[in-house]
């Protein structure tokens, strides 16, 4: 399982609606015991939700601990990482420019992005802004480049020139977080403030979301914060979180319930927040229009059930519910997972944030909320979702112990340890780099801040997983196999998904 408008004042804020509705009201009576009763059985910490129906917040409500074991309970106010939900904030932003006639929809991004190049030729040239922020680029996930590495969003964009297409140009979905980073970048090319800034100063300030930020460095020191919790070894822990700037217009900002909400009234209104309108309907019907067909995984499937079909617009997901069109975008970062829901017919929003990574508790609740408000008996997707997922899990974890019973035990490496040693090169990731540390192999792929521990398999076969356990929790382990040549040195090493790296010295 392994994202020329002026700015609003104060009379604008002043208008935020109070919140009217309680959830031991209807339509949702007994929602309250419903979440409690989720959290325990998901183990998840803590979570909180707003609903917005005909432009007010009638339910903003936190439950459980901003971190497992201590006393700090998660409120409305509580601040949670959004993950790719920030995609819909960067093509909002993108919608801005193009209603100033800065850029177009249309045009190249190598017009506007200094350097810009892909692998394949044609998509290098005729790549557009609508193909970076409706995930066609034909390109696979590449997303060790910015995670837990220090490469900066330049740094990532230029590498992404040898990243090798998985899928004809435009010829199908495949989601695809740098092309939103570049799409981001192209925010300072030609407004001249960076992308962090511009969100800010364009969206954030007009709708009043006077908590929200673009960067973890910004919680430091904030006392409402919810912590991230990963599954590891079975058990739910907190960890840190996870710097990911040099991807923040795929999915940095951080927010909460109450901001998140003035976010669900400008969608629902349209682009408008009262009298003022940030972007014309226009730009705004495009971003939620289907551009790409999404061929369902696993996953999806269980996620979209209910639907006849599932598309992506310009950062949204596009599906219908029971006659209803609903506009919606998950988000997930280390030990933080979260949804939001339109339904545009009923002028119905929903926001789930969650402090558990690989978590579908978000999905369920905001269903919860839809049946609450569309007058549908309630499914229990909580539990449905939940034992979904643990079977998915439980086939992985199969998968896992079979690999197991194949590995020949009680063998050694075929070299001495030290004789792994050395930096081995490719283009992509420039380089992965062995050596040996307190008798083990470590292994340090390009500008990943963290290394890979090495385990022996048998052979020349090593199992790698990084000493960071919310790496792992994202990517598992690979498989690291080395080539031996003729004169009995490794002269390549083979990295399951990432491919293969000459040796260099």
């Amino acid at each position: 399982m392994r994202r020329i408008a002026l700015l609003l004042t104060g009379a604008i804020l002043s208008a935020s609606p109070s919140l009217r509705l309680s959830a031991q009201q209807a339509p949702l009576q007994g929602f309250d015991d419903y979440v409690r009763a989720a959290l325990k059985l998901t183990g998840t910490p803590g979570v909180a939700i707003a609903v917005v129906k005909d432009d007010s917040i009638v339910f903003a409500r936190g439950y459980g601990f901003r971190q497992m074991g201590k006393p700090g309970a998660v409120d409305e106010r509580t601040l949670f990482a959004i993950g790719s939900e920030t995609k819909a904030f960067t093509t909002a932003a993108l919608a801005m420019l193009v209603d100033e006639g800065r850029i177009g929809w249309d045009d190249p991004a190598a017009r506007h992005l200094k350097g810009f190049q892909l692998a394949d030729p044609l998509a290098s040239r005729e790549l557009t802004v609508r193909d970076m922020l409706s995930h066609r680029s034909g390109l696979p996930g590449g997303d060790e480049l910015w995670y837990g590495s220090a490469s900066s969003r330049d740094d990532v964009l230029y590498r992404v020139r040898f990243l090798e297409p998985v899928w004809s140009f435009r010829s199908r979905f495949q989601y695809q977080n740098i092309m939103f980073i570049g799409a981001g970048e192209i925010i300072p090319a030609v407004a001249g403030k960076s992308w962090d800034a511009f969100v800010a100063e364009r969206i954030f300030r007009p709708l009043g979301m006077t908590s929200s930020n673009t960067s973890v460095t910004a919680l430091e020191g904030l006392p409402n914060v919810a912590t991230p919790h990963e599954r590891i070894g079975g058990k739910m822990r907190a960890v840190p979180y996870r710097n990911i700037d040099n991807a923040g217009p795929a999915g940095s900002i951080n927010s909460n319930v109450l901001d998140m909400a003035q976010w669900l009234r400008l969608q629902l209104a349209g682009g408008r927040l009262g009298t003022t309108e940030l972007i014309t309907p226009v730009r705004f019907d495009e971003m939620h229009t289907p551009q790409t067909i999404v061929q369902r995984s696993e996953t999806e499937a269980i996620r979209y059930a209910d639907s006849h079909f599932l598309a992506y617009g310009l950062g949204w997901y596009l599906f219908d519910y029971h006659d209803r069109r609903v506009s919606e975008h998950a988000g997930g970062i280390d030990g933080m997972t979260a949804d939001l829901m339109l339904v545009p017919e009923e002028k119905l929003g929903v926001v789930v944030l969650t402090n558990a990574g690989h978590n579908s508790l978000p999905w369920a609740l905001a269903y919860r909320v839809l049946d609450a408000f569309l007058g549908r008996k309630p499914i229990d997707r909580v539990a449905l979702f939940y034992n979904a997922f643990q079977k998915i899990d439980a086939q992985e974890d199969s998968v896992a112990r079979q690999e197991a019973v194949g590995r020949r035990r009680g063998t050694r490496p075929t070299l001495p340890l030290d004789r792994y040693t050395g930096v081995y090169t490719d283009s992509l990731h420039e380089s992965a780099r062995v050596s040996l540390e307190d008798r083990k192999l470590l292994l340090r792929i390009g500008k990943t801040v963290t290394p890979w521990s090495l385990e022996h398999w048998h052979g020349d076969l090593f199992r790698g997983s990084s000493l960071d356990p919310a790496y792992v929790a994202y990517f598992g382990s690979r498989w690291v196999t080395f080539g031996i040549g003729p004169k009995g040195v490794p002269t390549a090493v083979e990295i399951q998904g990432l491919g293969r790296f000459e040796r260099k010295q």
